[in-house]
């Protein structure tokens, strides 16, 4: 599990946004990265899962392989999941503070 903390959640954006079609100049904006460090990133996932997520870039475009479009898709639903989790710990977060007034009160 060594290799769980070199990826992070970036890491999972930036390859939920190119799986999503967006460029890698896109991708850098929307995660306040360079496209040098998007291409940086690129090179760590692929280092760390041992499959080549792109075959090269075409313009501006990243042009996924099967597994890197995989990898996209699994990512994508890792964020969604985050996502729900961390709502409903916000719903909870804000419960427990309504309850906690209440007792004081």
């Amino acid at each position: 599990m060594n290799w769980l903390r070199s990826f992070d959640f970036d890491d999972l954006l930036m390859l939920a946004h190119l799986g999503e079609g967006a460029t890698i100049s896109e991708t850098g904006k929307a995660l306040g990265l360079t496209q040098s460090a998007i291409s940086h990133r690129l090179r760590k996932v692929e280092s760390i899962f041992a499959i080549k997520v792109c075959t090269g870039i075409r313009g501006a475009k990243a042009e996924l392989t099967e597994d890197g479009k995989r990898l996209a898709r699994h990512a994508s639903a890792v964020i969604d999941l985050v996502e729900g989790s961390f709502g409903i710990l916000v719903r909870m977060r804000t419960q427990v503070r309504q309850d906690s007034r209440e007792t004081t009160q």
